[in-house]
């Protein structure tokens, strides 16, 4: 039984997808995570938002962990890809975590002192961008699975791309002449 060629498949939809919801765990994570409208006597009404990065700001790192990941996927051997989707993974469930447990008490109580509304009686409403990021960290979670049990399967790059390791063995002078007479120098020395 013959050896299946590396595939390319795989490769570019783990590399937009880490983008993608590294990309959108950021958005989320800068959006409001709780609104509330608070009215004083004789004060106009105030819409209060508690921003999420406000609650969680270690999150906006993890999401932009996560889109510099996928260029790990670019250029990377299986073992540094099988490292690179481990990393995913980490950040993914990390942010699903940091998510699904955060309060929102510090955060909602900054913005109302921000707002100069302190002391008012109010009640937070969930905004549907908490779920937002959380959908977005547990999407570059899967894609982290995906690398690192698919990238074995996936092309590497090839050795046109790595230096030649002979070019250093001719001076300039010789290298000229090869050049002149229509000969490639990193090919001349190795026949």
């Amino acid at each position: 039984m013959s050896e299946k060629a590396p595939t390319r498949f795989g490769k570019g939809t783990s590399l937009l997808g880490l983008l993608a919801t590294g990309g959108l765990a950021f958005f989320a994570t800068t959006r409001p995570w709780w609104s509330t409208t608070v009215t004083t006597a004789g004060m106009p009404r105030t819409d209060v938002e508690a921003i999420g990065s406000a609650a969680l700001p270690w999150a906006i790192g993890l999401s932009l962990l996560l889109m510099a990941s996928a260029l790990g996927i670019i250029a990377g051997s299986v073992v540094i890809r099988r490292i690179v989707g481990t990393i995913a993974v980490s950040a993914g469930i990390a942010g699903v975590i940091g998510v699904v447990t955060v309060s929102g008490n510090p955060a909602q109580q900054t913005a109302l002192d921000v707002t100069a509304v302190s002391g008012a009686t109010v009640v937070w409403v969930d905004t549907w961008w908490r779920a937002v990021a959380s959908g977005g960290f547990a999407g570059a979670t899967l894609v982290g699975v995906w690398v690192a049990f698919r990238s074995h399967t996936w092309a590497e790059m090839s050795a046109r791309f790595e230096a030649p390791t002979n070019a250093g063995e001719l001076d300039e002078v010789d290298t000229w002449k090869l050049l002149d007479a229509g000969i490639d120098p990193t090919q001349a020395s190795a026949e």
